[in-house]
């Protein structure tokens, strides 16, 4: 199913977009350089629609894309899952029939099916264990974040304001209500 998107302007037909566009571009010297300026309720009807309208599209298509890449990605996996060990011997195999020299089999299609050595590493198995050591040991391994709703839940529920705040009251902000 495809979703439709439809705005104030495109409500109108095509004589009437005509005539509403050239009185919006009538103007081209005045306000702002490009001459529009949202001063009577349809020309900020019309921008706003047309701001709802962008923003709504790029979301759709963000989220279309966010779908796109986990598709892609999901086969991805699946093929690499079902299929690397057989590919692994496939090179083995190509290796050893070009000697056993080099540790690489250029596919192709320009990929490369290739063995190289893994840096030695350390991989965690109990993480309060190693907070505990590192914090004797080791500090500068440990990370301080801030989480900042704690701090503002506490204020409004004490009234204190923590050493290196400032209290953010009475502000006015604009925003476009869609």
């Amino acid at each position: 199913m495809t979703d439709i998107q439809v705005s104030a302007f495109d409500a109108y037909d095509d004589d009437d977009r005509a005539a509403m566009l050239a009185e919006l571009t009538s103007n081209l010297a005045e306000v702002g350089g490009d001459g529009f300026a949202p001063d009577t309720e349809d020309k900020a009807a019309w921008l706003t629609s047309r701001i709802a309208y962008h923003e709504a599209e790029a979301a759709r298509i963000k989220d279309a894309m966010q779908r796109e890449i986990k598709r892609h990605q999901s086969a991805a996996d699946w093929l690499r899952e079902r299929y690397s060990q057989a590919l692994e011997a496939f090179a083995r195999q190509a290796i050893d029939a070009a000697g056993g020299k080099r540790q690489k089999v250029l596919l192709p299609n320009g990929v490369a099916l290739a063995f190289r050595r893994i840096p030695d590493g350390i991989a965690v198995q109990d993480e309060a264990s190693v907070l505990a050591w590192a914090t004797d040991n080791l500090p500068q391994a440990l990370k301080v974040s801030l989480a900042k709703a704690p701090i503002t839940a506490h204020w409004k529920d004490t009234g204190e304001i923590p050493p290196g705040c400032e209290a953010l009251r009475d502000r006015i902000g604009f925003y476009i209500q869609a």
